[in-house]
């Protein structure tokens, strides 16, 4: 790193998987940071998603499922302040806070993820968004101790994360008085090879676990959950929305330029389009043929790894290329777990348990691979 960097501040905003491996490779290289390094993070440690039907499941321990930032932080010198950001100003180069303080940077990155679509209710049902992954933790606890009576859980959502919730609900021992009913637009996992999505449905039934398809919820309403329509679905004593990905308001309130959807549009090298000192990784970035899911997340970290320093030195930098197929491990809840791999894929019962091996294997071996004092060293 080259003196004129030393004075330069870099703000990490989010402690995604991008960031955790960009970080985890610059402690293996002893790559050296400008002196003002800030990693911005809302929660004192980074939850591992993969994991989380494994502790609703209660197979895992909260603790088995994140890092704790501040060591790793330590180990690098970078300073990590507990933070929400609520705007970025492009103009004068600054970053606001929730707590009404603010940092200007020389050199930003965006990892802050995403948020669940939202879905409109009077609050009459307890309505927890399974994104963020610590929120949605939280509200389940609190909302299952606070209503050891209620039974009706409903899933809106047919996708992997919707699955994945109510397998893990289906398969805890301490929770079968609950009823799961998934109600989804279409089918369960729609998208996903009919050989995986048919298998899932059988799995799910045998669970109890019932699914309403052609089932769109619009709203929720004096304790009921509608269609857009205005017709009456169901009612439920707690609605887990599953319903996918929404972008954070400041990211287009910030005047970066964004898709439709409010994400932000990069370049191949992840930087933001006519933004060369600000890179965006993660579920906060639209790029084409690149879905939003860890598996690529954890590898934009290897392009940060080597662009921020690249970019701080003045040097080339690399571009990142989505791989046309990727690796999905869905959990069903009891250890097993069924694979996709592009348009194909592996549900068969003899596979499950080698597959839930498989992913138990790297799911552990990210956390222990990204922290100083992991639940697995």
């Amino acid at each position: 790193m080259t003196n004129n960097n030393h004075n330069k501040r870099l703000l990490l905003l989010g402690a995604g998987h991008a960031h955790m491996v960009a970080i985890r490779q610059w402690l293996e290289q002893g790559t050296v940071l400008p002196k003002d390094t800030i990693l911005i993070n809302p929660e004192p440690e980074a939850w591992y998603s993969g994991m989380m039907p494994g502790l609703i499941a209660g197979r895992f321990a909260r603790e088995d499922c994140l890092i704790e930032l501040e060591p790793l932080c330590q180990q690098l010198g970078i300073q990590l302040q507990l933070r929400r950001v609520v705007s970025l100003d492009i103009q004068s180069q600054c970053v606001w806070f929730r707590d009404g303080g603010n940092l200007p940077f020389s050199l930003l990155s965006i990892n802050s993820g995403s948020v669940t679509h939202a879905l409109p209710s009077d609050g009459s049902i307890a309505l927890l968004p399974v994104k963020p992954f610590a929120d949605f933790y939280r509200r389940w606890q609190t909302w299952r101790q606070d209503n050891p009576q209620a039974t009706d859980v409903a899933i809106v959502g047919g996708g992997a994360a919707a699955v994945e919730i109510a397998l893990a609900v289906s398969a805890n021992s301490q929770l079968h008085g609950l009823t799961v009913t998934v109600y989804v637009d279409r089918d369960v996992l729609a998208g996903f090879p009919a050989n995986v999505s048919g298998r899932v449905q059988k799995l799910l039934g045998r669970r109890g676990v019932k699914i309403q398809p052609q089932a769109r919820v619009g709203y929720i309403e004096n304790g009921m959950l509608y269609r857009s329509d205005n017709n009456r679905i169901a009612s439920a004593d707690v609605v887990i929305a599953a319903t996918g990905s929404a972008a954070l308001s400041w990211y287009h309130n910030s005047q970066l330029s964004t898709d439709s959807d409010g994400f932000i549009l990069v370049e191949p090298t992840l930087q933001a389009i006519r933004q060369s000192n600000i890179f965006v990784s993660g579920d906060a970035c639209s790029l084409a043929n690149n879905p939003r899911s860890g598996v690529y997340a954890v590898r934009h970290g290897d392009v940060l790894a080597r662009n921020i320093p690249a970019q701080l030195q003045g040097n080339p930098l690399q571009n990142f290329y989505p791989q046309t197929k990727a690796l999905a491990l869905l959990s069903t809840g009891n250890g097993g777990a069924v694979a996709r791999y592009g348009t194909s894929g592996a549900s068969h019962p003899l596979l499950r348990p080698i597959l839930g091996l498989w992913k138990d294997q790297l799911d552990k071996s990210y956390i222990r691979d990204h922290s100083v004092n992991g639940a697995y060293r």
